[in-house]
């Protein structure tokens, strides 16, 4: 067994060497056990660690999430997430590594992040040694997965103020742009006792001088509102403010918006918003119909109004798809007479066939959105089941209805 003390010189070897060892399964021994019910003659470093390990999940923020643009429910075709864990053939760690990671190399970074978590939790290796190892790394995807690795030993980090000073200095002051924005992207599930982390990224989505690093800064306050509601508000505003700031790139816009609660704004700033439903981008447009549905009760007469005459002039069908689910959201029994206005303006067959289906559950009297959404799911699966006795026309219309 290897002692602890030669570790922070293990950290500096290669990336590709790095994950081999710690990512390769075992081929003649079973699971390593989980780190609270560790074998006490389990491997303690990295260098003898085998065993398989569960898949860790870094998702691109541009590829998710409220700031990225979703498929509508009466457009979505489904997606297929590639970076599912694998057992395949072993990296060699004297290959070169592909430009773009395969899903096999997914897996593998996965099953490197948790080991390093277990070893953090075990105290073999300390969040500093991994801020350290972070900061010399030149691959983009084994910096997510150490930092994703520290996400998930977030527990070690309580406490040690120096190791988290270090992660938001390297998050504003790394010279490398991607390296600043994941360290920015991986800060917001994070405890944050007294605001530090929240003051951060309200800068750095603000002044960073990369987009990217900006973007990064909004998808982790977006994060970060849910783990901390205490701080929505002042996110909030600070999302409107960015998301108005002329220079802003579209994508940047979207991303502000979305962070963006109307709930905890005063009912001036809730017209601000409806002002978005007119961007000339339809990313844009489609996050401001979204975020109006959490509108509070006494704005719910505006923002029918916004959504219903935004509705009449949109051309993008998932903007228009967004905005019917924010008029059920954000008007509840009120908005049934809206709808029955909508309706017959549709021209698109699938929205048309979703208004039919909104109007329809609404008219039995039902307010509880949950309760809308399975009357709705069960609505779908009796369209389908008619479609498959019908012609191939028909059928094709049935099928283009929401998912």
């Amino acid at each position: 067994m290897r002692s602890k003390r030669l570790l922070p010189a293990f950290l500096v070897l290669p990336s590709a060497i790095l994950i081999w060892i710690l990512a390769s399964p075992s081929q003649d021994s079973p699971s390593a056990p989980e780190w609270e019910d560790a074998d006490p003659a389990a491997p303690t470093s990295m260098t003898d660690a085998s065993g398989s390990f569960g898949q860790g999940e870094r998702e691109d923020p541009r590829a998710s999430g409220d700031g990225a643009r979703r498929a509508s429910p009466a457009t979505d075709t489904g997606s297929v997430d590639s970076r599912g864990d694998s057992d395949g053939p072993e990296w060699d760690p004297g290959s070169e590594t592909p430009d773009e990671p395969t899903e096999e190399d997914f897996g593998r970074l996965g099953r490197m992040t948790d080991r390093i978590a277990d070893l953090l939790y075990e105290g073999t290796v300390t969040p500093a040694e991994i801020l350290d190892r972070i900061r010399a790394e030149s691959d983009p995807d084994v910096v997510d997965a150490l930092f994703a690795a520290l996400q998930e030993a977030e527990d070690v980090l309580d406490g040690d103020a120096a190791a988290l000073a270090a992660w938001l200095d390297l998050a504003r002051t790394d010279p490398d742009p991607a390296k600043r924005a994941s360290a920015i992207g991986a800060l917001g599930l994070l405890a944050d006792p007294d605001g530090t982390i929240r003051a951060t990224l309200l800068d750095l989505a603000r002044r960073d001088s990369d987009e990217d690093a900006r973007f990064a800064a909004l998808g982790a306050l977006l994060e970060y509102v849910d783990a901390h509601p205490e701080g929505a508000g002042e996110v909030a505003r600070a999302g409107l403010e960015i998301a108005r700031s002329s220079g802003n790139a579209p994508e940047i816009r979207a991303e502000a918006l979305a962070v963006v609660d109307p709930y905890y704004l005063d009912s001036s700033a809730v017209g601000e918003v409806g002002t978005f439903l007119a961007d000339p981008a339809a990313d844009v447009r489609f996050v401001a119909a979204e975020v109006l549905g959490r509108a509070r009760a006494q704005d719910r007469q505006e923002v029918l109004g916004l959504l219903e005459t935004s509705y009449r002039s949109e051309a993008d069908a998932d903007v228009r798809a967004a905005a019917v689910e924010s008029i059920v959201r954000a008007g509840r029994h009120e908005s049934l007479d809206v709808l029955r206005k909508l309706a017959p303006t549709e021209s698109d067959p699938a929205l048309a066939a979703y208004l039919e289906d909104y109007v329809a559950v609404l008219e039995t009297g039902e307010v509880d959105t949950d309760r809308i959404d399975e009357l709705l799911e069960e609505r779908l699966d009796q369209r389908l089941e008619r479609a498959r006795a019908t012609p191939d026309q028909d059928r094709d219309d049935a099928r283009a209805t929401p998912d």
